[in-house]
């Protein structure tokens, strides 16, 4: 399940990059949209230590709420609101290491 976890985290992560790329691309939106629905589920996995689903969490938080401002005609703040899901990314990355030692 970590893996998975960090996995879906490296995708995010990467897919943030190519909006603030390329805002315009429809298949990034798309993408990002189905990561954070994996995000959603397992955000509420019962078998992950509560820190890691409540990191999870928070990135799915800052993830939806970059596609928001995605799906916007002017975000202007877009790369800044990337920048924000990133910063939960990193978070999430820590406790997932936590969690493996």
């Amino acid at each position: 399940m970590l893996f998975e976890l960090q996995e879906l985290v490296d995708r995010l992560d990467a897919t943030g990059r190519q909006i603030v790329e390329a805002p315009m691309k429809l298949e990034f939106h798309r993408d990002l949209l189905l990561q954070i629905q994996r995000m959603s589920m397992l955000a509420q996995a019962p078998d992950l230590p509560l820190y890691i689903r409540s990191a999870a969490k928070d990135v799915e938080t800052r993830a939806n709420r970059a596609a928001r401002a995605a799906e916007s005609a002017n975000a202007v703040d877009l790369e800044e609101i990337i920048q924000e899901m990133q910063v939960g990314l990193d978070a999430l990355r820590a406790a997932i290491e936590r969690g493996r030692a």
